[in-house]
């Protein structure tokens, strides 16, 4: 897959993709769709769908390696198109109170994304909630990164509007 098939894709309506790949999920912004087994596409239905790609791609590629661990990886972006790897979401309370309980549940962890929340504006309501997370190679990862707390959303609108300028 290129950049080509991925620009022919976002060129699709919502109807086309609807038959034409799988469908995953959707948030008042975004719908996700599987591409195939490794990668889901998201794309935007409305103004902030097209912003939280945008804040996601920027998270992901500017975020310290330490952590990426928590990221699921995007792996490219278009504002109408954004495609990253399939993680199997934690859409159970049950399973997600587990992960608490385990891995996620460590001092560490917690700090970590704290930390992440902070430095990249994420609104901490949608942090935890279940939905944002997923699992990918056994490890807990953030699936739904594009959402900013108020302070974002200026930060994010400075920081797109200048690389569309560049």
């Amino acid at each position: 897959m290129n950049d080509e098939y991925f620009t022919e894709i976002s060129s699709l309506s919502k109807k086309k993709l609807l038959k034409s790949f799988l469908y995953l999920g959707e948030g008042a912004a975004r719908i996700v769709f599987a591409l195939n087994n490794d990668l889901v596409i998201k794309v935007p239905k409305n103004k902030f769908g097209i912003f939280q790609n945008s804040i996601e791609s920027y998270i992901f590629n500017h975020a310290e390696e330490h952590f990426k661990k928590y990221l699921c990886p995007v792996k490219w972006y278009q504002p109408e198109l954004l495609v990253a790897v399939r993680a199997i979401p934690i859409d159970d309370d049950k399973e997600y109170l587990n992960c608490l309980r385990t891995f996620c549940g460590t001092i560490a962890f917690y700090e970590d994304i704290l930390t992440l929340s902070r430095t990249y504006y994420l609104a901490k309501d949608d942090i935890r909630a279940t939905s944002s997370w997923g699992i990918l190679n056994g490890e807990k990862v953030l699936i739904d990164y594009g959402c900013p707390s108020k302070q974002g959303h200026e930060f994010y609108k400075n920081q797109i509007a200048e690389k569309d300028t560049k």
